[in-house]
C-alpha cells in the first residue's frame, strides 16, 4: 500500500484540479436549471430542515405533489451512508461534497482494481484510473445535475475487484468489500444497480470454470455477499418493492417512450467520435443522453488493448459493447419494433444509461493498452506523450461540455411572489397554471405544492392530477403537470377540487375567469388568486403536523368521519386516542379518511409502513452478523497466532 501511496496523491490531485472550477463557482453545477438543482436539492434540502426540526429523519415529503413518499423513492436513498452529508453540511456545500468524494472514490477504485485485480504497471493503471475520472460522459452527468449516476460509478471498480478476489483468494475482507460495494450500487442508482448484478453474476461464473481454488468456496462467498448486500439494502429494498405498483413507471409499458431518440445515424456516429466536428456550440448542442464520446485517444488505445486480450475475451467484449451499442441506438436500432414491445426495454426509459459499460470498459482497455506498451516499447518518452494527450483529450471535452451556457427559465416567478405568500402564516397549497414556481424556492420558503417534478410520483394522484388541474396526460412524465404541455394547451383549474386539497392561492400568467378565484394581487406578469372554495387541511383541528406524523384534535367535533387533505397511500396508519388502529380509507379524490368511534379525543395519522420495519429488522441483523463475523475472525486469528508460537516454544525446548 505504501508503494501506492504517492500514485494515490497523483489522483487526489487530478480529482482536485478537474472539480477545481466547480469548487470556484459552485454555480456551474448548483444553478443550472438541472435535475440537480430542480429535483434533488429541495429534496435533500426539506431533509435537513426537517431532520433539526423534529430530530428524525422526514419519510414523507408534504411540499410537492400534495404529499409524496421519500422513504421508497429511489433517487433519494434516505440511508445510504454518504447522504448523511446533507445533514450535517448546508445543502450546497453537500452536494459539492458528495460530488467530489465520489468522483475521487472511482478514480482510486479504478486504480486498485487495475493495479491488484489485472496486475497493470502503476503507469497504466494510473492512466486507467484517469480515463475513468476523465471520461466526458461524466462531465454530462454533472451538467445535467444526475449526482446518482456519479456515485454508482465510484462503486463499480470496487465491486468488479472484489469479484476477482472472490475467485481466487475468497477471504473475509474481499466478501465485505463486494457487499458494501454492491449495496452502495443499490443505493445510488437501481437501473446500475440491476444491470451490473447481471453482469457480475456471467463475470464470475466465467472466472470460475479456471479457478485454482475450491469453487465451493468461492460459490459460498459470492452468494453470501449477494445476500449480506441484499441485507444492507434491505431497509429501503422492501418499501421500494411495495411502492413500486402504486407509481407512475408502470405507465412506460402501455405508453413505451424511451430515449434518445435519434435523427439519423450520422448524429449518433457524431455524438459518439467526431463531436468537436461543429466546433464548441457543435459540442454544446449535444443533449446530456447523447453525450457518449469517449475520446478518440482512449478508444484508439481501448482498440490496441483489444487486439491484445484472447480469443475468447475478445468475443465477449466485442460481443456486450455490441449489444450496448445496439440499445443506444434506440430508435435507429433494426430490432427497435421488437424492443419496444418488452417490458424490460420500456422500463429503460433512457437506454444510454448503459453506457456507463462501454466507459468502464474503454478505460480498461486503454491501460491494458499502456501496460503492454510500455512493456513492449523502449521509447518511454512516446507511451508518456500518449499518456499525456489522452488525458489533455478527455479533460478538454469533458470542461468544453460542461461550460455550456446556462439557459435560465423565463418562466418562473419573481422572489416578490415567493416572498407575498410566505405572508401568509396559515396551512395551505398553490399552484401555478404554468409551473412557474421552482421546487427550490418552494422549498426555501416552505411552500406547498399541488405540481412537482421527481423521477416516481403516485398514480392515484397522478390520474386525479387531471381534475385539479384542468388538464390531461396519460403518458408517463416527470412533472405534474407535464412541461412539455404549456406551448399548446392552456390549462383551466378545478376550483372545487383544488379546494379539497387545501389550494388556497392559484398564481397564472393569465386572467382567469373562473369567479370562484378572487384576484388578490398581480406581481409582475403574474396574477395571484385565492380560491372562494377553500378547505382546510382536516375538517376538524390540527394540533400537529410533522412530514412523518399529524395529529387532528377530535374532542369536539361532531361528525362521525375525519377527512385529512392529503394524498392517499396504503402505508399511512391511523389511531384512534394513539393506540388503536382503524383504516385509512381512500376518498373519491384521492384523499385519507377516518371513521371515529364515540370517545375519540383525538386521531393520529402516521406513516409506518410495515415493509420499512420489516426491512430495518433484516438491515440491522445484517450489520450485527457482519460485526460478530469481524470479531471471530479476529479471535481466530489470535488464537491461532498464539498455538503456533505456543508449539514452536514448545519444539524450542524440546531441542534444548
Amino acid at each position: 500500500m505504501k508503494k501506492n501511496f504517492p500514485f494515490f496523491l497523483i489522483l487526489l490531485t487530478a480529482s482536485t484540479l478537474y472539480f477545481l472550477p466547480i469548487l470556484i463557482n459552485p454555480k456551474i453545477i448548483l444553478e443550472r436549471g438541472n435535475d440537480l438543482q430542480g429535483q434533488f436539492w429541495p429534496v435533500f434540502y426539506f431533509i435537513r430542515e426537517s431532520f433539526l426540526k423534529y430530530r428524525e429523519l422526514p419519510l414523507w415529503n408534504n411540499l410537492f405533489f400534495s404529499g409524496t413518499p421519500i422513504l421508497p423513492d429511489p433517487q433519494f436513498s434516505l440511508f445510504y451512508p454518504p447522504n448523511s452529508l446533507f445533514l450535517i453540511f448546508p445543502t450546497d456545500v453537500a452536494f459539492i461534497l458528495h460530488l467530489f468524494l465520489h468522483l475521487l472514490l472511482g478514480t482510486a477504485g479504478m486504480y486498485l482494481l487495475s493495479r491488484k485485480g489485472f496486475s497493470f504497471s502503476q503507469k497504466a493503471s494510473l492512466l486507467a484510473a484517469l480515463i475513468y475520472l476523465l471520461t466526458p460522459r461524466i462531465s454530462g452527468y454533472l451538467e445535467a445535475g444526475h449526482i446518482t449516476l456519479i456515485a454508482a460509478s465510484a462503486w463499480l471498480p470496487f465491486l468488479v475487484l472484489a469479484t476477482l478476489f472472490l475467485v481466487k483468494k475468497p477471504s473475509y475482507k474481499w466478501l465485505l468489500i463486494f457487499s458494501v460495494s454492491l449495496a452502495g450500487l443499490f443505493y445510488t442508482h437501481t437501473l446500475i444497480f440491476i444491470s451490473t448484478l447481471i453482469l457480475i453474476i456471467c463475470l464470475f461464473i466465467y472466472l470460475l470454470k479456471d479457478s485454482q481454488t475450491k469453487r465451493t468456496i468461492s460459490i459460498f462467498y459470492f452468494c453470501l455477499g449477494i445476500t449480506i448486500a441484499l441485507g444492507l439494502t434491505a431497509i429501503t429494498l422492501l418499501p421500494q418493492i411495495k411502492w413500486s405498483r402504486e407509481t407512475t413507471r408502470l405507465l412506460l409499458i402501455t405508453n413505451p417512450d424511451v430515449y434518445p431518440k435519434w435523427f439519423s445515424k450520422k448524429e449518433f456516429l457524431t455524438s459518439v467520435f467526431l463531436p468537436w466536428i461543429n466546433g464548441v456550440h457543435g459540442i454544446w448542442k449535444i443533449e446530456t443522453e447523447k453525450w457518449l464520446t469517449l475520446g478518440i485517444i482512449p478508444m484508439i488505445l481501448a482498440i490496441y488493448g483489444l487486439l491484445k486480450l484472447k480469443k475468447t475475451h475478445k468475443i465477449i467484449v466485442l460481443v456486450l459493447l455490441g449489444l450496448i451499442l445496439l440499445l443506444s441506438l434506440n430508435n435507429l436500432s433494426p430490432f427497435y419494433p421488437f424492443l419496444l414491445k418488452q417490458k424490460w426495454y420500456a422500463l429503460l426509459r433512457v437506454t444510454t444509461r448503459l453506457w456507463y459499460i462501454n466507459n468502464f470498459t474503454v478505460a480498461l482497455l486503454s491501460g491494458l493498452a499502456i501496460d503492454f506498451v510500455s512493456k513492449k516499447s523502449k521509447a518511454k518518452w512516446l507511451v508518456n506523450l500518449i499518456i499525456i494527450f489522452a488525458i489533455i483529450e478527455s479533460s478538454t471535452l469533458s470542461w468544453i461540455y460542461l461550460s455550456k451556457p446556462i439557459n435560465k427559465d423565463q418562466n418562473l416567478a419573481p422572489e416578490a411572489v415567493y416572498q407575498f405568500l410566505e405572508e401568509d402564516k396559515t396551512r395551505f397549497r398553490v399552484f401555478c397554471t404554468n409551473r412557474c414556481l421552482s421546487q427550490q424556492s418552494a422549498a426555501i420558503h416552505n411552500l406547498e405544492l399541488v405540481e412537482g417534478y421527481n423521477t416516481l410520483s403516485q398514480i392515484n394522484y397522478f390520474k386525479h392530477s387531471w381534475q385539479l388541474m384542468g388538464g390531461f396526460w396519460n403518458y408517463y412524465t416527470l412533472a405534474i403537470p407535464p412541461i412539455g404541455i404549456y406551448p399548446n394547451t392552456r390549462l383551466v383549474p378545478d376550483a372545487k377540487s383544488l379546494g379539497e386539497y387545501n389550494v388556497k392561492y392559484i398564481i397564472s400568467p393569465d386572467l382567469l375567469g373562473d369567479k370562484r378565484f378572487s384576484l388578490k394581487t398581480k406581481i409582475e406578469n403574474y396574477y395571484i388568486y385565492e380560491n372562494k372554495l377553500l378547505q382546510p387541511r382536516a375538517n376538524a383541528p390540527i394540533v400537529f403536523y410533522s412530514p412523518n406524523s399529524i395529529r387532528i384534535d377530535t374532542e369536539s367535533f361532531k361528525g362521525n368521519q375525519i377527512v385529512l387533505a392529503e394524498v392517499y397511500n396504503s402505508d399511512w396508519k391511523a389511531f384512534l386516542n394513539g393506540k388503536e388502529e382503524v383504516p385509512v380509507q381512500e376518498t373519491p379524490e384521492s384523499l385519507r379518511a377516518v371513521d371515529l368511534q364515540a370517545n375519540t379525543k383525538f386521531v393520529d395519522f402516521k406513516y409506518e409502513p410495515k415493509s420499512f420495519s420489516t426491512g430495518k429488522i433484516i438491515t440491522i441483523i445484517t450489520l450485527v452478523i457482519l460485526i460478530l463475523l469481524q470479531k471471530i475472525i479476529l479471535v481466530t486469528k489470535n488464537v491461532g497466532a498464539k498455538t503456533s508460537l505456543f508449539n514452536h516454544n514448545r519444539i524450542g525446548s524440546r531441542k534444548s
